[in-house]
């Protein structure tokens, strides 16, 4: 089955599926491939999988976890049926774990605005709250953006979502203004690393071009490199601490931030969905729970 599951996260790669999508796909594969033992991927019928998420249940899986597991079967036995390796899906009828929808956290606008008015942080941490906040764009691509997908002349981001599906987003004055700082201390960073570390303060400095090469990250860490979604979950959470007290937080509250005070406003839930890069309104219609009031006013 190791080989099967090789092929289906080669195809993964080809399609343009996100780089934590492969990891998930990959260890839930993995996980049944264990639980199986030696069975090849043609003995494998509908109580196989029935027993695989029935023991998953037993030790303790949220159900949400169960059913990406099995959206991630479902998949790969799609793949293994158009490769004519298995005749029949066994995946097909097979009923998902009801989830009981959890309402996003998000801020309010009086805990946003405390937020990008911070004064103990740094410019690139600034510039990376106004970026999540004023454009909606997920965890895993904001740290896939390069310095090449700015444009401050249209004020927009080239942005490239799940299966590698680009869209183009408008930049808040704000993002704007706080990506323009940052690329100015990028500069010092880059002559820095490039020139050996030679101190900023070095008359050298001036004489030094910023070549950035096509692919040259936007976001940096400490060590020059592309900064981690795992680094990002960190910053970003450090400082909501500082002004809200949510029992959720991650980079995706200020996803759930940007549209929810969009639909708050009254921006069309079509439109947000083409922001957010939805690929259905019914992933963009979670945020109309939050809204009651403000849905009740447009109705009228």
């Amino acid at each position: 089955m190791k080989e099967e599951i090789n092929k289906f996260v080669e195809r993964l790669n080809l399609k343009g599926a996100s780089p934590h999508t492969i990891r998930s796909y990959k260890v839930d594969l993995r996980d049944f491939a264990d639980f199986l033992e030696q069975k090849s991927v043609t003995e494998i019928g509908k109580k196989d999988l029935r027993d695989f998420l029935a023991s998953l249940m037993k030790y303790g899986y949220e159900r949400k976890s169960v059913a990406r597991k099995l959206s991630a079967l479902r998949s790969f036995f799609k793949f293994l049926v158009n490769k004519g390796i298995v005749s029949s899906n066994p995946c097909l009828n097979l009923p998902a774990p009801k989830i009981e929808k959890k309402i996003p956290s998000f801020l309010t606008f009086k805990a946003t605005e405390k937020l990008m008015g911070l004064r103990d942080i740094s410019i690139r941490d600034t510039a990376i709250l106004e970026t999540l906040y004023g454009t909606g764009i997920r965890a895993s691509e904001l740290i896939g953006l390069n310095v090449e997908d700015v444009n401050f002349v249209n004020e927009t981001i080239k942005v490239f979502g799940k299966r590698n599906r680009q869209r183009i987003i408008p930049l808040t004055r704000k993002a704007k203004e706080a990506l323009q700082k940052y690329f100015e201390k990028r500069k010092i960073i880059r002559i820095n690393i490039d020139t050996l570390r030679i101190p900023h303060t070095s008359p050298e400095v001036d004489y030094i071009q910023d070549n950035f090469t096509p692919d040259e990250p936007l976001f940096l860490n400490k060590f020059g490199n592309r900064l981690s979604q795992r680094s990002l979950q960190r910053i970003v959470n450090k400082h909501i601490r500082k002004v809200a007290e949510l029992t959720r937080m991650s980079p995706h509250t200020l996803r759930h931030t940007f549209a929810t005070h969009l639909l708050e406003k009254g921006c069309n839930l079509r439109a947000i969905q083409e922001l957010l890069g939805h690929a259905s309104i019914s992933s963009t219609q979670i945020y109309t729970h939050m809204t009651p009031e403000r849905l009740k006013e447009i109705y009228k």
